[in-house]
């Protein structure tokens, strides 16, 4: 993962990332942020203005699939790592 640089206004967020990969993980910080507000319907992201600036402490952040020992069907892997950026795990084993 690289660095991440976004600013958000009232109505507007701007992406300031210094390289494409930042780019590609902006999405993620940003949508655990966004709520949903049921009395008026709306999304919401509380606390605007905003400015987000964050780095991975490690160059890798992963996860093992242990499928000799639990054996998971190829659908389950395969939702399984669409999944993953979500999280912003970057390294699949």
């Amino acid at each position: 993962m690289s660095p991440i640089a976004l600013t958000c206004l009232q109505r507007e967020c701007h992406d300031q990332s210094s390289n494409s990969l930042g780019r590609v993980a902006w999405p993620a910080s940003l949508s655990q942020l966004i709520i949903f507000n049921f009395a008026e319907k709306v999304y919401v992201i509380p606390g605007v203005p905003l400015a987000i600036k964050d780095a991975p402490r490690f160059p890798h952040r992963g996860i093992l699939v242990d499928s000799a020992r639990h054996f998971q069907p190829l659908s389950s892997l395969k939702s399984f790592v669409d999944t993953l950026t979500y999280a912003k795990f970057n390294v699949l084993h």
